[in-house]
């Protein structure tokens, strides 16, 4: 057998087991890329998948850990060559890490887009791993349901925030940005967007550009209950419909950034 467990065992262990059988062929294929990869996506998903267990313990995690997991994509990012780790982890089934690692690297990369370096960088890569952490106390069913959420389960999704934010406190040590970032992706400049229903200018140019990237990695993310949307139909989507919600002037940018990085260099 590939994999037991031992009576009593939490839910998070059993999740992380099946996950790990299921996607044991997709992680088996890091082992086929260049080392700088291998290590950016072990790195992560290790240290992601532990989250799960110190939640489940009410222990806070380790900022400086989650840092160095996150150290190999920053420099990937930083030098461009980031696409590998993009598509190592497509046909993954722990859709919260792979939502997670693609909010992480277009966030990171929007970050160096417009200047960012060092620190700053690395608060963006591991302010995006870790900004749906509160989606592991939200039950399976509801995560992964394949239809619409009715409005209770609805509320349920939504509190995935304020899990994320409570459980992020007990990090001493963790920079206020990440805290942004995890408490403030879903507001929107219209007031309508939860939980805290802020607007315009009580949202800082961190929050906005993180809205956008979680938006933009939804709306092309693969879930069961629907296919990826295309990277400019997401765009178009985002800049039609979207007007009063996000930024339009660094949707711009990110719009740019992504056709810069999709255009072969000479």
């Amino acid at each position: 057998t590939d994999a037991c467990l031992e009576k009593p065992y939490r839910r998070s262990t059993l999740i992380k087991t099946i996950s790990g059988l299921v996607n044991k062929s997709v992680e088996a294929g890091w082992d086929n890329l260049a080392p700088h990869y291998k290590e950016s996506l072990r790195r992560t998903v290790d240290s992601f998948n532990n989250i799960s267990d110190l939640i489940d313990k009410g222990e806070p995690l380790v900022y400086q850990e989650i840092t160095e997991a996150c150290g190999p994509l920053v420099d990937a990012v930083s030098n461009h060559d980031f696409k590998v780790i993009l598509n190592g982890v497509k046909g993954h089934d722990n859709y919260s890490y792979v939502h997670s690692l693609r909010v992480a690297t277009l966030l990171s990369l929007f970050g160096h887009t417009i200047g960012l370096k060092g620190e700053d960088l690395s608060l963006l890569a591991s302010g995006g791993l870790l900004h749906d952490i509160g989606k592991m106390t939200i039950p399976h069913e509801v995560l992964n349901k394949p239809g619409r959420l009715d409005d209770g389960e609805l509320q349920v999704m939504r509190s995935h925030v304020p899990k994320s934010v409570d459980y992020l406190k007990l990090c001493e040590s963790l920079p206020k940005g990440v805290l942004t970032i995890a408490s403030q992706h879903h507001e929107k400049l219209d007031g309508q967007g939860y939980p805290g229903g802020l607007k315009g200018g009580q949202l800082n140019e961190l929050a906005r550009m993180a809205s956008i990237v979680d938006i933009f990695g939804a709306l092309t993310d693969r879930r069961v209950y629907k296919e990826p949307m295309s990277p400019e139909d997401a765009l178009a989507l985002m800049n039609e419909r979207m007007g009063g919600e996000i930024d339009q002037g660094l949707l711009g940018l990110f719009r740019a950034m992504l056709l810069d990085a999709a255009t072969p260099s000479a």
